[in-house]
């Protein structure tokens, strides 16, 4: 919540997003912090949805090469900067 309120300091609109398990509690912190009427609060497979149907243009004969260079792109990164290879995501 900390960044949120910098993010909002600056100028900023934020959005935090979260597991739905979590969202009661994200909101309820946001509200103890003065900050739920100044932020987003959304649940991240939605949100992940929303962006992979975004950018596949609304079609679906393009979701799946969308979402095949996404887990790509994780793969690239996880290859990169992590140690533990089992946290890459295997294409069937």
């Amino acid at each position: 919540m900390g960044k949120c309120a910098a993010n909002l300091a600056a100028g900023r609109q934020p959005i935090l997003i979260t597991r739905l398990e979590m969202l009661a509690a994200a909101d309820a912190f946001a509200e103890a912090q003065g900050l739920s009427d100044q932020l987003d609060i959304l649940d991240a497979e939605q949100f992940l949805v929303a962006n992979l149907y975004e950018l596949g243009g609304f079609r679906s004969d393009r979701q799946r090469v969308t979402v095949e260079s996404l887990v790509d792109k994780y793969n690239e990164i996880v290859e990169l900067h992590e140690t533990d290879p089992s946290l890459k995501i295997s294409r069937v």
